[in-house]
């Protein structure tokens, strides 16, 4: 199985992951595990740390210490299921079975993939002004679920004044680690697949008065903070 390196975290929970939600104004959607591949061959290169350090200026968004960003080497599991998009194929098939204002909808293809890779470079050649904002090539995960374990890293940069790119080095722990999984993230997959089997004809999207009640069946008494959680939750999750 192949690696991918993230940028921004040494640790992956999801009380920091984000559920993926399209967006209005860019072909770039919000939330999701961001990551780029990693090769063994080459264990101090990364496509996205290369292109951060030849953009300095996007370093000073990636945490408090300019020089020291932390990252995750992440394995995914065999059974992982990546929707590969790389040319204009793959593109028109994703507009026509989920779309979205006039595009595609990550979070409709979320209910069917783990994640969706995005070939920058493939994709640059059929139009390069809507998918220069990629910069590389990515892949986007939908699901923690996917992650078979990751290791801590950190990547330690540092000027070269002879040339405008940094030098850069990945440093990987030795010891793997798994997701680690939230009450709250535990409870709404448990709240969704009870609604789903108790209501299966049902529109579930922001049905409150159901959450309630499933949470009361669960013997688990409502409040205004979980209600809120759980029904952000539950209506991305369905």
């Amino acid at each position: 199985m192949e690696k991918y390196l993230t940028v921004g975290t040494k640790e992956i929970n999801t009380d920091l992951f984000m559920p993926i939600q399209n967006s209005a104004k860019t072909i770039k959607p919000t939330g999701g595990l961001w990551l780029t591949k990693y090769n063994e061959n080459f264990p101090n290169y990364n496509e996205w740390v290369d292109y951060l350090t030849s953009h300095p200026h996007l370093l000073f968004f990636k945490g408090n210490d300019f020089f020291v960003k932390p990252a995750s080497l992440v394995i995914l599991k065999e059974n992982t299921k990546i929707y590969y998009l790389n040319d204009l194929e793959s593109l028109c098939y994703l507009k026509k079975y989920y779309p979205f204002n006039n595009f595609f909808s990550y979070a409709k293809l979320a209910q069917d993939y783990d994640g969706i890779f995005v070939d920058y470079f493939a994709l640059s050649l059929i139009d390069s002004n809507n998918w220069q904002s990629f910069g590389v090539k990515t892949l986007i995960l939908f699901n923690l679920d996917a992650i078979n374990y990751y290791y801590p890293a950190e990547v330690n940069i540092e000027e070269n004044p002879n040339y405008y790119e940094a030098f850069y080095q990945i440093n990987i722990d030795n010891t793997p680690k798994k997701v680690t999984y939230s009450n709250y993230y535990q409870l709404i997959c448990q709240i969704s697949q009870y609604l789903k089997k108790k209501y299966p004809n049902v529109n579930l999207q922001n049905k409150q008065e159901l959450i309630i009640d499933a949470l009361k069946d669960h013997q688990i008494e409502p409040n205004e903070e979980t209600i809120k959680k759980l029904v952000r939750g539950i209506s991305i999750q369905l």
